[in-house]
C-alpha cells in the first residue's frame, strides 16, 4: 500500500488512536477508542473516548463506570507502563507520537527549492560555451549558447590586426576566455545538479516520512498481542544526489579531450556522492505500543541520518569547488587581468597605419560584438544571485546535517562562482571601452590617443575586478 505524505495528520491522529486500542486490548479491555471498552478485572465500562454534545450539554467522553453504569470504576494499569489510569495514557501516546513528528512537520518541501533549481539551470546554460551532451536534472541534452560564440567572432576579427598590444590580448586572453567560460559552466552544471539534488532529498524524505508513519500505524494496530513483527517501512533517501548528479559527472572524457583538467577535476566530485540508491526497510512492528513508538523513533532517526551522509556528499563536493576556485586551480575558472587595459601607448595598438583603415571594424568589435558576450555574463551573475538564498534549506536542527543542511558551502561556491563571472565581465566592458577609445580617435595623433587611454586606465585602477594584478 502507498502512503502519501498530504495524509500525515490523519495517519498520525489514527496512530494515536490504535496505540490506545491496542493497550486497552493487552490490559484485558474490549472494544476501541470510538465504541468504548468493556472488560478489566473488577470489571468497568469506558464511554468513547471522543466527547459529544447531548442537546446543549457536552458529555466527556472516557468515562468509566461499573457494568451498571451507576457507580465510578477504575481501569487497573499495572507497573511497567508509562502512565497509571486512562487519562495518562491518552495524554502519554498525544505527546509521544506528536514529539516523534513534530520536526518533520518544519522540513523543506521539495517545491521551496524550484526557484533555486531553475537559476541554477539558466546560469549553467547561460555559460554553456561548448553543449552539455548529457541530460541534465530533469532536462534533456542542451546545446551550447550561441550568444557566446561572439567571443570566437572578437579572437577572429582582432587577429587581423598587427598591433602589438592587440595580439598579446588575444594570444593571452582572448584565447582562453573560451576554456575558462567552459570551466565556469562546469561549475554552474554542478551547483545547478547539487541543488537539484538537495530537492530530491526531500521529495524522497516526504515519501519516507509517510512510509514511516502509515506502516507505523499499521504496526501499532498489530501491536495487541506480539503481532506486527513484519511491518516494516521504507527509507529511500540514500543515493538521491548521485541519481541527480550522475548526467553531469559522467562526461569527464569529453572534458578531458578538451584539455580542461579543472573542469575534469570538478566533474569527478561525483565520488562524493553516494550512489547505492536501494531502498533500505527498516522493522516498526513490536509486541506492544511503547516497542513500536521506540521502532518509529529508530526509524526516523535512521531517516535523518541517510539525509546527513546525502547532505555530507552535497557539502564535500562544494568544499573541493571551492578549493579549486579559490586556490592553485583558480586560473582556470578566473582571468588574469589583460594588459591592454593599462597600455597607454597608441603605437601598441597599430602597425604601419593599418588601424587607421580599420578603425570602423574596431569599433564594431568594441561596441557590438563584446557586449554580446558580456550581456551573457550578465544574465549569468544574475541567475546566481537569485541562488543567494538560504530559505529552501532551513529545518529543525536535528533533521540532517544542520538547520541549514549543506547551505554554508553551497552558498560559497555560488558566490565563487558569481564573483568569477564579474571578473570575466567588468574586464571585457573595460577592454571594449579602452579599444574604443583607440577607434574612436583614430584620427587625432597618437599623443592625443595616449592621453585618453592614459585617463583610462587610471580609470581602471579604480575598477573592482574581483581578483588582484593591475599594477
Amino acid at each position: 500500500m502507498g502512503y502519501s505524505y498530504d495524509q500525515l495528520s490523519t495517519y498520525i491522529n489514527e496512530m494515536r488512536d490504535a496505540a490506545i486500542d491496542s493497550t486497552m486490548h493487552l490490559l484485558g479491555y474490549g472494544g476501541s477508542t470510538s465504541s468504548g471498552f468493556d472488560g478489566g478485572n473488577p470489571p468497568v465500562r469506558v464511554t468513547p473516548l471522543g466527547g459529544h454534545y447531548e442537546g446543549s450539554t457536552m458529555v466527556q467522553g472516557g468515562q468509566v463506570t461499573d457494568p451498571t453504569g451507576q457507580y465510578a470504576g477504575t481501569i487497573v494499569i499495572p507497573p511497567g507502563w508509562p502512565f497509571h489510569d486512562l487519562p495518562s495514557m491518552v495524554d502519554y501516546y498525544n505527546n509521544a507520537i506528536n514529539e516523534l513528528f513534530d520536526d518533520w512537520w518544519q522540513m523543506p518541501r521539495p517545491d521551496e527549492f524550484d526557484g533555486l533549481v531553475s537559476s541554477a539551470q539558466t546560469a549553467a546554460h547561460t555559460l554553456a560555451f561548448q553543449a552539455q551532451l548529457n541530460a541534465g536534472p530533469g532536462c534533456a541534452e542542451f546545446g551550447a549558447n550561441g550568444s557566446l560564440a561572439a567571443i570566437d567572432t572578437m579572437n577572429q576579427y582582432l587577429s587581423n590586426f598587427n598591433g602589438a598590444a592587440i595580439r598579446t590580448f588575444v594570444a593571452n586572453y582572448g584565447n582562453r576566455l573560451p576554456l575558462v567560460t567552459h570551466s565556469q559552466d562546469a561549475v554552474a552544471c554542478m551547483v545547478w545538479s547539487t541543488v537539484a539534488g538537495e530537492r530530491e532529498i526531500w521529495k524522497r524524505t516526504r515519501e519516507s516520512i509517510a512510509d514511516i508513519a502509515g506502516q507505523g500505524l499499521a504496526a501499532m494496530k498489530a501491536a495487541d498481542g506480539g503481532g506486527g513483527s513484519g511491518v516494516k517501512a521504507v527509507l529511500n533517501v540514500v543515493g538521491a544526489v548521485a541519481v541527480i548528479a550522475a548526467p553531469f559527472t559522467a562526461g569527464t572524457s569529453e572534458v578531458a579531450a578538451a584539455g580542461i583538467a579543472a573542469v575534469g577535476t570538478v566533474l569527478q566530485t561525483s565520488s562524493d556522492f553516494v550512489d547505492d540508491s536501494a531502498p533500505k526497510p527498516v522493522g516498526l512492528g513490536g509486541g506492544t505500543p511503547i516497542e513500536v513508538l521506540a521502532n518509529i523513533r529508530t526509524a526516523l532517526d535512521e531517516l535523518s541520518d541517510q539525509i546527513t551522509q546525502e547532505e555530507l556528499g552535497i557539502s564535500r563536493s562544494m568544499q573541493k569547488i571551492d578549493g579549486l576556485l579559490d586556490g592553485g586551480s583558480a586560473g582556470d575558472f578566473t582571468m588574469a587581468n589583460p594588459g591592454i587595459l593599462v597600455d597607454d601607448n597608441a603605437g601598441d595598438f597599430r602597425a604601419g597605419g593599418e588601424l587607421k583603415a580599420d578603425w570602423d571594424t574596431l569599433r564594431w568589435i568594441a561596441d557590438e560584438v563584446m557586449p554580446q558576450v558580456t550581456h551573457q555574463y550578465k544574465t549569468a551573475i544574475a541567475a546566481l544571485e537569485d541562488c543567494q538564498s538560504s530559505d529552501p534549506f532551513a529545518r529543525p536542527s536535528g533533521i540532517g546535517l544542520s538547520s541549514v543542511g549543506p547551505y554554508l558551502d553551497w552558498n560559497s561556491v555560488v558566490a565563487s562562482l558569481r564573483l568569477a563571472v564579474v571578473q570575466s565581465k567588468n574586464q571585457l566592458d573595460l577592454v571594449a571601452e579602452h579599444l574604443h577609445l583607440v577607434a574612436d580617435d583614430f584620427q587625432q595623433t597618437d599623443a592625443e590617443i595616449s592621453a585618453e587611454l592614459e585617463e583610462h586606465t587610471r580609470e581602471v585602477k579604480d575598477t573592482v575586478y574581483g581578483t588582484p594584478g593591475l599594477p
